[in-house]
């Protein structure tokens, strides 16, 4: 019968902790090949060797960034140790953890957002905002997703004017689905 060996956190030999992050890359890179996703590898969180006939598999949990969304999945991979074939058995969505830091205005996944939020206010107001730049964010965890709430600078014609905007980010298990939930000035435009 074969056993299964936990590994999590300091319990995990150096060399070891390097091959399971490998793993865990090779985990996501391979997820996004095969659903044509864009998920960024974070960290290992655990993992568990159970060893077969014709090889090891490897139960990865990782934490992998989803647009800005830092998630949890599950990886099973199997390696074939006499040949050093890796395969991608299963990889799935487990829960989400939190959003990443949006402190900085600089922030990528922020000013994705904010860029979304001008975007939908245009089409749904026919509106000719231009974005500028995002001042300030804050995000909350929901239910389902992310809530950003971004006070960011738009242009309207001559004028350069800040606006509140709330961006609901629903995970998926491939992207986010953005939703723009309020979009407002932050000072009376008259």
């Amino acid at each position: 019968m074969a056993t299964t060996q936990g590994i999590n956190g300091t319990e995990i030999i150096k060399n070891i902790d390097n091959y399971i992050v490998y793993l865990a890359k090779f985990a996501v890179e391979e997820h996004n090949r095969k659903e044509n996703a864009h998920l960024a590898f974070s960290k290992v969180v655990k993992a568990t060797i159970d060893p077969v006939v014709e090889g090891v598999l490897y139960y990865i949990t990782l934490e992998a960034s989803n647009l800005g969304v830092l998630q949890l999945w599950q990886a099973k991979v199997w390696v074939k140790e006499s040949t050093g074939y890796i395969e991608l058995q299963d990889f799935h969505h487990v829960v989400e953890l939190k959003s990443v830091n949006t402190n900085d205005s600089t922030d990528p996944f922020v000013v994705e957002f904010a860029e979304f939020a001008v975007r939908e206010y245009n089409r749904q107001e026919s509106a000719n905002l231009e974005f500028v730049r995002v001042l300030t964010a804050r995000t909350e965890q929901v239910l389902d997703g992310n809530l950003y709430y971004i006070t960011l600078e738009a242009r309207n014609g001559e004028l350069i004017l800040a606006y509140d905007a709330i961006v609901w980010a629903k995970a998926s298990n491939t992207y986010p689905w953005l939703e723009l939930v309020d979009f407002k000035p932050l000072f009376n435009e008259s």
